[in-house]
C-alpha cells in the first residue's frame, strides 16, 4: 500500500541568521484506533485496495500503531512498518524481514519531502532490528516513489499479483552513492569533518537529534526537516575542500549563557553527496540567474537574501549531506568533552 508524491530538497544558509514563521510539524507515533478510517486522506488506497477499510479495521483490533504526519490541514503522511514479517513475495523465500506496510504521502504536500522522510524512519528502524532485509510492494503507476526507493539502493524482487516488489539487504549493500547505502556509512572513508550550527536553525533541520536536558529552541520547521537530504548554503570564510563520501559531523552551538560548553554538542552525522562551489575567493563559477535557478525555489531564504549573500560573500558554496544517524538524547558529544579531548 504505497503512494507518494514527488521529494523536493530545501537550502539553508547557516552562516546568518534570519527570519521564517511557519508552525512546527513533525512525524508521531499515532494508534490506528486514533485515526478516522473515513477521512479523506485514506480514498485513494480505498481506491487501490478493494479491502483497505477490512486490513485497517484488523490493525485497530491488534492494537497496532503507525507514524502520522499531521499538519493544520490533518494527515499529511502515513507509514506503517511491520516487523518479522514472514511470507515469500515475489522472488524472495519466506524469511522473516521488515515490511513497509503502507506508505502514503498526500497529494497536496508536493515539495515539503515528506516521502523521504518517512522512508529515513522506515530505514532507521530497519538499522535498528535484526531483520536482513526490508521491503515492500508498489504498484508501477506510482513511478516517483519507485525511483525514490531506488536511489535509496532498494532493488527489484520480482512481483505480487500487479506490484512490484522492492527490497533492500544488510548483507548485500553497495556504497557506490550515499543514498545506496542509507543510513549506513561506507565503513572505508578516509575523511571527516564537522560544521557547526545555531541551535534555532539546528533543531529545525535535525528534528530526531535531541539534546538531554534541552529543550527545543526553534518555534518553526521548514520542509527541511522532513528529509533525509540537507542542502546548505555555506559561507565560509576560507575555501573548503569536501569530496563526496566525507563524514560530516554536526556541531549543535548552543545560544544559552550558563552552561553552553555542555550544552553545545556534536549531535548527528551525515555523509557528504556533493560540494558545489558558487564564489571562491571573489570568484565567481555560477552566474546569479543559475544560483537562483538551481537553489532558489528549494530555500527557506527569499531571493533577495540569495542575491545579498551571492553579492556579498567571498565563498559560497551548496552542500547537500544525508543525514545518515543521530547520537540520541544523553550520548551527544558536548563541547567540553571535545575540548578536554584536543578535538575543538
Amino acid at each position: 500500500m504505497c503512494q507518494i508524491s514527488k521529494s523536493d530538497n530545501i537550502a539553508r544558509d547557516i552562516s546568518s541568521p534570519f527570519t521564517y514563521i511557519c508552525k512546527m510539524y513533525s512525524y508521531q507515533i499515532s494508534e490506528f484506533k486514533e485515526e478516522d478510517l473515513k477521512d479523506v486522506f485514506f480514498d485513494s488506497l480505498r481506491e487501490d485496495y478493494v479491502s483497505f477499510d477490512v486490513w485497517f479495521r484488523k490493525k485497530i483490533a491488534l492494537q497496532e500503531k503507525a507514524y502520522i504526519y499531521r499538519d493544520q490541514d490533518g494527515i499529511q503522511a502515513f507509514l506503517y512498518i511491520k516487523n518479522n514479517e514472514k511470507e515469500a513475495v515475489g522472488d524472495l523465500t519466506d524469511t522473516p524481514r521488515m515490511k513497509i506496510g503502507t506508505i502514503k504521502i498526500c497529494d497536496s504536500s508536493k515539495g515539503n519531502r515528506l516521502g523521504e522522510g518517512a522512508l529515513g524512519i522506515a530505514l532507521w528502524e530497519w538499522q535498528k532490528s535484526n531483520l536482513d532485509q526490508i521491503y515492500l510492494t508498489v504498484f508501477r503507476k506510482h513511478d516517483s516513489l519507485i525511483k525514490l526507493l531506488k536511489d535509496f539502493g532498494f532493488r527489484e524482487g520480482g512481483t505480487k499479483e500487479n506490484e512490484l516488489v522492492l527490497y533492500k539487504d544488510k548483507n548485500n549493500m553497495t556504497y557506490d552513492s550515499s543514498k545506496a547505502s542509507f543510513p549506513y556509512l561506507d565503513p572505508s572513508f578516509s575523511r571527516g569533518g564537522y560544521i557547526p550550527i545555531d541551535a534555532e536553525y539546528h533543531d529545525s533541520l535535525f528534528p530526531y537529534s535531541e539534546l538531554k536536558n534541552v529543550s527545543s529552541l526553534a518555534e518553526a520547521a521548514v520542509a527541511a526537516s522532513n528529509g533525509v537530504t540537507k542542502i546548505y548554503i555555506a559561507t565560509p570564510r576560507e575555501k573548503i575542500d569536501y569530496v563526496p563520501g566525507d563524514i560530516i559531523f554536526i556541531y549543535r552551538r548552543s545560544d544559552v549563557e550558563n552552561g553552553r560548553t555542555y550544552k553545545s554538542a556534536v549531535t548527528s552525522f551525515c555523509s557528504l553527496v556533493s560540494c558545489i562551489p558558487i564564489k571562491e575567493e571573489n570568484n565567481k563559477k555560477m552566474s546569479l540567474e543559475k544560483f537562483l535557478a538551481s537553489v532558489g525555489n528549494k530555500s527557506v531564504l527569499t531571493e533577495e537574501r540569495l542575491k545579498e549573500l551571492y553579492r556579498s560573500r567571498k565563498n559560497l558554496y551548496a552542500l547537500t549531506m544525508l543525514y545518515n544517524g543521530f547520537f540520541g538524547c544523553g550520548n551527544n558529544v558536548n563541547h567540553y568533552t571535545l575540548n578536554e579531548n584536543s578535538l575543538m
